[in-house]
């Protein structure tokens, strides 16, 4: 009987732990989050931020630790406020055992008393408020701040860029000060130059600044302010091709509790130069009269063959451009006779792929029209005015490419003469079947020894005699301007010379042409159209053609 006893007893004493550990396995998985059975914790933060901490390390467990008294202080609720279901959480995972549990967390740092968790049954606590702010105020609630990370970066161009070197610090709820865990640039950025200008920004503004910009050989191109460097946009003047322009960025921020952040930061980068600016058209009015005409200009152009031009409405002209330095253009008549006043003209200028859109409004002449009689004594022959003799006269006008080169300077001297006889955009009476036409320049009264003088700057391309216009001379001024002369008696430049402003250019009237012997001409000519040439004169509108350079 002792025996027997004796082997129960040794039985019971082999079993007991086992019985207890399978009581304390079923308890913990009734209730797996408790002091005694966590063992390590996961935090997922509202970023997606995931760090681990064991009870095993002292620093770590205190975290741990603050977690277990949040859900043994907390009070049960009925819901978690309707306001909060779509919030950022905490996520925080249990290890206890061989189990892992989900607890999600929603602290309020602006009413700490207002945050919750739900277990991993579904049932929701309110947190005590003290314990929310011990969290609030540690290192691993940086995610609820903004002000932890967001300043810290520059915008260069269209391109973010990262600190090479940072100090940051941040301000929590009860404004304790933790420095930033921010990412650091790990390789030193290229920016390609693509335009003329590399603007550099931050998110939020830094109380200082300082820029410094150094060439290849080292030596300092700029040195300065942010707002400095922005304002006087330094890049366009040093660039050169094929240049590599080293870039430190020091910034810092005041540290302000009341805004939450401040620190420093530096930035490293280069900048490539390539130089490979998009190309860029502009117009030199906005507004022009009907019958006047517009500059277009352009720039980063290479190839002017390439571009491509649209008018809507109709504009009856094909432009050409010339190369002006650094810059194309080409004039542009809005012609009387298409009746576009009131209208806004739309070109569409292509180039390489890029579009440039470009609005012209076409305002009412104010130029006086009156009817005018070539009735000069019946003298006139009006028999000259044909299709055939007028384009002749045309192509004589043209024969000569314009130069790229604009020659001419200031206002022109078409308003000097006096004793005028029709004016541009008058309507003529032809006499010969009531035939009208309107008016393509200056008609005025030139006696035997009268002088004709040059309007402006150019040089002679085309002396000669024409059916239309007798004795006939043009002067090219550059960029598809000329001024026409013809029915004069003599003409007293050739072909090639330079002549100014004021420069005799013939005498007289002859009658040979559309004349009566007393009558000759002055035109102003954008390309193969006569134009007006009023807004050009020293008394007219601008008193010089306006280019509008950007």
């Amino acid at each position: 009987m002792k025996k027997t006893l004796t082997r129960i007893l040794i039985l019971l004493a082999l079993f007991i732990p086992t019985y207890a550990a399978i009581i304390l396995y079923i308890a913990a998985t009734d209730a797996p989050v408790n002091n005694n059975s966590v063992y390590a914790i996961d935090l997922i933060g509202p970023d997606g931020d995931k760090r681990t901490f064991s009870s095993s390390d002292s620093d770590e467990k205190k975290l741990i630790d603050l977690f277990l008294d949040i859900n043994e202080t907390a009070k049960n609720v009925q819901n978690l406020p309707e306001e909060l279901l779509d919030t950022p959480h905490y996520t925080v995972t249990y290890y206890s055992y061989d189990l892992e549990t989900d607890y999600e967390y929603y602290f309020s740092k602006t009413k700490p008393s207002n945050s919750y968790f739900v277990d991993h049954l579904g049932n929701v606590s309110r947190i005590d408020a003290p314990l929310t702010i011990e969290f609030l105020d540690s290192e691993y609630s940086y995610a609820l701040y903004s002000s932890a990370s967001t300043p810290a970066e520059l915008k260069v161009q269209n391109e973010t860029l990262l600190p090479s070197e940072l100090d940051w610090y941040y301000y929590t709820y009860s404004a304790a000060r933790h420095k930033a865990k921010h990412p650091l640039a790990s390789t030193v950025d290229t920016i390609d130059l693509s335009y003329a200008d590399i603007p550099m920004s931050f998110s939020i503004q830094p109380s200082s600044c300082f820029v410094e910009i150094r060439a290849d050989d080292s030596s300092i191109v700029f040195s300065g302010s942010l707002d400095e460097y922005n304002s006087s946009r330094p890049i366009e003047s040093y660039v050169r091709e094929n240049m590599t322009l080293s870039v430190v960025v020091n910034a810092s921020w005041e540290e302000n509790v009341s805004i939450g952040y401040g620190g420093s930061a530096k930035y490293s980068f280069l900048i490539d130069c390539i130089y490979d600016p998009v190309p860029k058209f502009w117009l030199g009015e906005s507004s022009i009269e009907s019958g006047e005409f517009v500059v277009l200009s352009g720039a980063n152009i290479e190839n002017i063959d390439d571009i491509e031009f649209a008018a809507e409405p109709f504009i009856d002209f094909e432009p050409t451009f010339y190369r002006d330095g650094e810059h194309v253009r080409t004039l542009i008549p809005i012609k009387s006779e298409l009746d576009l006043e009131g209208q806004k003209v739309v070109f569409t200028l292509t180039y390489e792929g890029e579009q440039s859109i470009l609005t012209l409004n076409v305002k009412k002449s104010t130029l006086p029209e009156k009817t005018r009689k070539y009735n000069y004594g019946g003298k006139v022959k009006t028999s000259v005015r044909t299709e055939s003799n007028l384009k002749k006269f045309s192509d004589f006008v043209t024969a000569v490419e314009s130069s790229s080169s604009p020659y001419f300077n200031s206002y022109f001297v078409f308003d000097d003469l006096g004793n005028n006889r029709a004016v541009f955009g008058d309507i003529v009476n032809n006499g010969k079947e009531n035939e009208k036409f309107r008016s393509d320049g200056l008609a005025f009264v030139a006696y035997q020894n009268g002088v004709i003088s040059a309007v402006n700057d150019g040089v002679v391309v085309s002396v000669g005699n024409t059916a239309y216009g007798g004795i006939t001379v043009v002067v090219d001024h550059g960029l598809g301007l000329r001024s026409v002369y013809y029915c004069m008696r003599i003409s007293s430049v050739s072909v090639g010379d330079s002549v100014k402003r004021g420069d005799e250019i013939g005498k007289g009237s002859s009658a040979a042409g559309y004349s009566d012997g007393i009558t000759a001409y002055m035109e102003l000519w954008v390309e193969d159209t006569p134009v007006s040439y009023m807004p050009l004169l020293h008394s007219g509108r601008t008193s010089m053609i306006v280019f509008g350079d950007k």
